[in-house]
């Protein structure tokens, strides 16, 4: 199949309905719990946001942004915070309030810190996505 900005849109909302299930604490233990398909899966998931963002259709991605879907938001919000960081980290805390798992929402917590705090392991893949060592330059929002 032919990647398209469409193709890859549909494919990045069903990986992170997806991976958002699978990687729930109540499935690790599950015997047929595969490790290397949530890397598999999380490395798509970038590949094709990565692909949107670098192939003119950030428009198209902002709109995930809305989605009724708190799940793919968050993860849209994840790959667009450079350009909206006020509205992306609350489509996340949002997203954190609505996990009843403490340890499901450990996760979505330590994203907030992460990007709120500049580190590096949550913020250094902005450099290859958008081309550029300044991130925070991209920004949208008006101050």
């Amino acid at each position: 199949m032919k990647q398209t900005i469409e193709n890859s849109l549909k494919q990045f909302v069903e990986d992170a309905i997806f991976l958002n299930n699978y990687l729930k604490v109540e499935n690790l233990p599950n015997k047929d719990y595969n490790a290397k398909l949530t890397v598999k899966i999380g490395k798509r998931i970038e590949q094709n946001a990565t692909y949107i963002i670098q192939n003119g259709g950030i428009e198209q991605f902002l709109k995930l942004l809305d989605c009724e879907n708190i799940v793919v938001a968050s993860f849209a919000a994840e790959y667009l915070y450079p350009l909206y960081p006020t509205k992306c980290i609350e489509i996340i805390k949002r997203r954190a309030k609505s996990i009843k798992n403490s340890l499901d929402r450990k996760r979505e917590e330590d994203l907030i810190d992460g990007l709120e705090n500049d580190k590096v392991f949550f913020t250094g893949h902005f450099k290859t996505i958008y081309g550029t060592n300044d991130y925070k330059s991209l920004s949208r929002e008006k101050n």
